[in-house]
């Protein structure tokens, strides 16, 4: 697999586990060159979401609850296609 493509400017990598060398290697195998789609930091940002700086590549239910709390927040747009069947228009 690729790289994530977020990989170099992910703050967590390349500020939280410089005190865990093996800890982030082995992190940064499973979600940076591996399955970026289960990492939850990953998950969150590209949601247009900060992710908080504790928030941990495997804590994916916390990224959940990240997620279905900005859900809550945030009213949905409205897609082309529900515009075009009037749902959502003023």
């Amino acid at each position: 697999m690729a790289e994530c493509e977020r990989f170099k400017t992910c703050p967590f990598f390349n500020d939280q586990l410089s005190y865990m060398p093996r800890t982030a290697d082995a992190m940064k195998q499973k979600y940076c060159y591996g399955d970026k789609s289960q990492c939850a930091r990953y998950l969150v940002v590209i949601q247009g979401i900060t992710a908080p700086g504790d928030l941990f590549p495997n804590h994916l239910d916390r990224a959940r609850g990240i997620l279905a709390n900005a859900k809550k927040r945030r009213p949905l747009e409205p897609t082309k296609s529900d515009k075009a069947r009037g749902v959502g228009a003023p």
